[in-house]
C-alpha cells in the first residue's frame, strides 16, 4: 500500500496507521500480523491471507487522518496452495502398530511448493467431519521443502476416520477415509443357554 498524492506520486509519510479491511472477514487485527502499523517512506507491504474463493472487496484505511481518502479494490481469489495428504486406505489400530503418512503442500497444478517450511496441526475425525473419539500419535508435522513424511502415524480405535491438516495461514486439508482395523484381537461374547 503507497501513500500518493492527488497526482498519484508517492509521498513521503511515515507517521500514518493504516488498516486494511475485507468483505469477506478473513482481514483482521492480525491478518495481515502488521495490519493497522505505521507506514514507512509512504508505503506499507500487508502479507493478506484470503480464504474465500471468488471475488474479495478490500479497502485500506487511514486510521490516524479519517479525512484522507482510503481506497477500495475487488481482488478475485483462487484456489492456491493445498495439503496433498496419503495414507493407507486400511491401518491396525495402535500403538505399538503404526501407518505411513505423507504430508505435501501443492499448487494448482500438483506439484509440490518446495518453499513450504512451516509446522502444521494434524486432528482426526470421522468421516462426517466430527471429532473423533480416539488419540492420534502425531498431532504435529513440520514440513521441509513442502512435505513431511510421518512413518509411524498412529490411532487407537477401531473406527473409521479422516486426518485433518492445518496450517496458521487457514489452510485446511483432508485425507482420505481410513479404516482403523483391529490388531487380530477380537473380544467373544458366549452366552451359555442354560443360564436362562
Amino acid at each position: 500500500m503507497r501513500a500518493v498524492d492527488r497526482y498519484w506520486n508517492q509521498v513521503d509519510v511515515s507517521s500514518d496507521n493504516v488498516r486494511l479491511i475485507s468483505d469477506d472477514g478473513t482481514v483482521g487485527a492480525t491478518n495481515p500480523m502488521n495490519n493497522g502499523q505505521t507506514l514507512s517512506n509512504g508505503e506499507i507491504i500487508f502479507p493478506v491471507a484470503l480464504s474465500d474463493l471468488g471475488y474479495v472487496d478490500m479497502t485500506v484505511l487511514d486510521e490516524t487522518d479519517p479525512t484522507k481518502l482510503g481506497q477500495d479494490l475487488t481482488v478475485f481469489v483462487e484456489q492456491g496452495a493445498q495439503y496433498r495428504i496419503t495414507v493407507p486406505d486400511t491401518a491396525v489400530a495402535g500403538p505399538p502398530a503404526t501407518f505411513p503418512m505423507t504430508i505435501e503442500l501443492v499448487d494448482e497444478f500438483g506439484t509440490v511448493m518446495e518453499n513450504a517450511f512451516h509446522q502444521v496441526q494434524v486432528n482426526v475425525l470421522t468421516p462426517t467431519l466430527q471429532p473423533a473419539a480416539g488419540n492420534l500419535l502425531a498431532a504435529v508435522a513440520e514440513l521441509d521443502s513442502g512435505r513431511v513424511h510421518v512413518p509411524a502415524q498412529a490411532y487407537d480405535r477401531v473406527e473409521q476416520i479422516v486426518l485433518e491438516i492445518s496450517d496458521s495461514s487457514g489452510r485446511l486439508g483432508y485425507s482420505p477415509i481410513i479404516q482403523m482395523i483391529s490388531g487380530g484381537l477380537a473380544y467373544e461374547v458366549v452366552v451359555d443357554d442354560s443360564a436362562a
